[in-house]
């Protein structure tokens, strides 16, 4: 099965996929990005995964950045590193937009 051991042979194809040009591919990897920072673990998932969730959060689609709040706590779950939750929780403040963009604020706080 997959795993930490295995991040070196997927970490090249989950980079690719996070910046691939079409919409639907950085939506899907946006959305999965809980799962795949459950599967490597803690460590690897603050270091390797929340890079891209960070670029995910500030990506120029709604469908991206919508994708990546509805798993925000799972994600939150998958790495119990307080540093690496604080940085999470910090991306959540910068990806919040403006104050008459109420749903993203109520899609992460109903997961809260």
């Amino acid at each position: 099965t997959m795993g930490q051991s295995s991040w070196p042979v997927l970490k090249a194809p989950f980079a690719t996929l996070c910046k691939d040009a079409q919409v639907k591919t950085r939506r899907s990897m946006a959305a999965s990005m809980h799962i795949v920072a459950k599967t490597v673990g803690p460590t690897l998932a603050a270091v390797e995964v929340l890079p891209f969730f960070e670029a995910a959060l500030q990506d120029g689609t709604h469908e991206v950045r919508h994708a990546a709040l509805r798993n925000v706590a799972a994600l939150l779950q998958a790495m119990p590193i307080v540093s690496a939750q604080a940085r999470v929780l910090t991306l959540l403040q910068g990806a919040m937009g403006r104050p008459e963009v109420w749903r993203p604020r109520h899609l992460v706080a109903s997961q809260l």
